[in-house]
């Protein structure tokens, strides 16, 4: 018989959202507001993942003001818009979906396409800023481009490390360029029209093992490289053997997510989160680097960050974590 691990179980018209062994480990909000929430939950030996989809950021606080539901045979690991009200989800069984959350029926949640290429977990998930290709890392050492269209896997690279993938991303403005990290301690950059695509940044770059990886805007291949030592990394990846432009001590502990809003480099703000409580948000401004938000109302790790649309002078993020809050927090800059 053959396995199927990417059923849909539950799409449930009231679902509970707030379960004992619940961890919140994704959020995700579209351009029209529309948001996302990725859990994962212990059921006897095996783990489930369930996508939960709130109307606006806000209602994400009110577990009661979850429109829909979707519950997957595996942990649900990461999770991003595509495009519209088309998401794509990365499963710890190494499957790969996409989702319409918002159908024309008023449905719910509806499967469009899903397979199974990856070996083990897909712990990382990049999308184009146009939506038609997506990067996965997985931590059978591969990374596969995707066609978001048909979700057609057209490249893929095994082993892409000699360890785990950890982190991936896409260029906001290249779709052939990426950049990948991985527990093998090494980030490599790469242009997937070149016959050899991947360009490895010295490890010498680092005083600590890399533990993740984001571009930082539209308009260079600057690279913001977090460590397992907390610290942030500004590297221009088109001159890898060129000294940082600065290192910036933003957590005490590895930081796991890199989420970058603007794109000005006057202006550029980035939010991370860690192997801690505490969510942070710094500027990325090589001339003048600095924290401007640190909070730490969380009481477990932090595992998920998102920037709504900036509304007038005030800068929101969202962050939920394993404590199964999911929390708003208002910046106010002078930037």
């Amino acid at each position: 018989m053959q396995e199927t691990p990417t059923d849909q179980i539950v799409d449930d018209a009231t679902p509970v959202l707030h379960e004992c062994g619940r961890t919140f480990d994704v959020i995700e909000i579209g351009t029209d507001g529309t948001s996302i929430l990725g859990s994962s939950n212990m059921c006897t030996r095996y783990w489930a993942g369930i996508l939960s989809v709130f109307h606006s950021p806000d209602d994400m606080t009110d577990p009661t003001k979850c429109q829909s539901s979707i519950e997957f045979e595996g942990g649900l690991s990461c999770a991003k818009f595509v495009s519209g009200s088309k998401v794509m989800v990365g499963l710890d069984s190494g499957c790969v979906s996409i989702l319409n959350v918002r159908p024309d029926s008023g449905s719910g949640i509806s499967m469009l396409a899903s397979v199974v290429e990856h070996d083990n977990v897909v712990s990382s998930l990049s999308i184009s800023r146009d939506g038609t290709r997506a990067l996965t890392g997985s931590l059978d050492r591969s990374l596969k481009v995707w066609h978001t269209d048909y979700l057609v896997c057209s490249h893929t690279y095994r082993p892409a490390h000699s360890d785990m993938v950890v982190s991936v991303a896409i260029h906001p403005e290249q779709n052939d360029v990426m950049v990948s990290c991985s527990e093998d301690g090494r980030v490599v950059f790469w242009d997937i029209r070149m016959p050899k695509p991947a360009l490895g940044i010295p490890k010498e770059q680092f005083a600590n093992r890399p533990s993740c990886v984001s571009f930082v805007n539209r308009r260079s291949t600057n690279l913001m490289i977090g460590t397992v030592s907390g610290h942030l990394i500004h590297l221009d990846a088109s001159s890898p053997k060129s000294a940082p432009s600065f290192e910036l001590g933003a957590h005490s502990r590895a930081v796991r997510k890199i989420c970058p809003a603007g794109d000005d480099d006057d202006q550029l703000l980035i939010a991370t989160c860690a192997d801690d409580r505490t969510t942070v948000v710094s500027s990325a401004n090589p001339a003048h680097p600095r924290i401007l938000y640190s909070d730490e109302r969380h009481s477990d790790l932090v595992r998920g960050i998102a920037w709504p649309v900036k509304v007038d002078d005030r800068r929101r993020i969202f962050s939920c974590g394993w404590d199964r809050q999911v929390i708003a927090h208002d910046i106010i800059t002078s930037l």
